[in-house]
């Protein structure tokens, strides 16, 4: 018993710690301006993609007047008639995204670990750190695809499908987290798996910091979130009303589209630094109480 009550001491005693360590500026400022760079530049890649789509909708022809188009919709050959001329560049511009998002995000997310570990960041690192990514989600992909197979057998019910999906999703979560900790600590794939599942299996040490997380993150994401819809929301509600009104109505062109996409922008860029400090700090956390286990 006094063994035991010496365990639970000593890991809230390190739990206290790695809060303590968590809101010490050492490497937070670093990260947190990588997180908002890429956060920034992916917005920026996403809004030039749905504005070039914009525009080649815009020079399409669809007939007398909005009506035709609408009737369409039902007669799929009229509509891949209708968009055969922007098809190919819509589905180069997707693949130039994904590409983007895939070597992009990876770059950024291998380097933030680095620095909050204090370990070098090489090429080589990031060829692992992509594999072992791709790999993850293929086999991610692979465990949903079965998962989801179960809503389709009678009798298994929505319930226990969305259990099964929510348990998945929690432990995916929770391995890919512990093994891109151990890759970027031992820069070996082998070790960081193996290391990964073993450290990983004392799932009950890490449901108190998750716990910790979602409170905090709801916490900053409420307060702040809600300031900024307090002062820029009513421009963006402003401009959906006037879109939503115009598409009722069969009178309107894609200039609407990119008014009311300008004003979200305001409480987009303040959700961004939000998500930034949420990601910079969280990750921080993690790093700080894994560290101590």
């Amino acid at each position: 018993m006094a063994k035991e009550a010496d365990k639970k001491k000593g890991y809230f005693k390190k739990l206290k710690e790695a809060i303590g360590a968590s809101f010490k500026p050492r490497n937070s400022l670093k990260v947190f301006l990588l997180n908002l760079a890429f956060f920034v530049l992916s917005l920026l890649v996403l809004s030039a993609f749905v504005l070039f789509i914009i525009s080649k909708l815009a020079g399409l022809t669809f007939g007398a007047d909005l009506a035709n188009f609408f009737s369409n919709l039902e007669d799929s050959s009229k509509l891949l008639t209708l968009f055969q001329p922007i098809l190919v560049p819509v589905l180069v511009a997707f693949v130039l995204i994904a590409l983007f998002n895939f070597f992009g995000k990876y770059f950024f997310s291998g380097l933030t670990w680095k620095i909050f570990l204090e370990k070098e960041f090489t090429f080589k690192f990031y060829f692992k750190f992509l594999i072992f990514n791709l790999c993850f989600s293929i086999l991610s992909s692979v465990l949903f695809s079965l998962i989801s197979l179960l809503a389709r057998i009678p009798g298994i019910g929505e319930i226990i499908y969305l259990v099964l999906f929510s348990i998945l999703a929690f432990l995916s979560l929770h391995f890919y987290f512990i093994m891109s900790y151990k890759l970027v600590e031992k820069d070996k794939l082998k070790v960081a798996i193996s290391g990964g599942f073993s450290e990983g299996s004392y799932l009950h040490l890490f449901l108190l910091p998750y716990l910790y997380i979602i409170l905090i993150s709801a916490v900053f994401i409420g307060t702040f979130g809600g300031l900024s819809f307090l002062f820029f929301g009513k421009a963006a509600i402003a401009g959906y009303t006037s879109l939503i009104s115009a598409v009722e109505s069969l009178n309107f062109d894609f200039n609407l589209i990119s008014g009311f996409l300008k004003s979200l922008i305001p409480i987009v860029l303040c959700l961004v630094v939000i998500m930034a400090v949420i990601v910079t700090y969280s990750k921080k956390f993690y790093v700080e109480f894994v560290r101590r286990m």
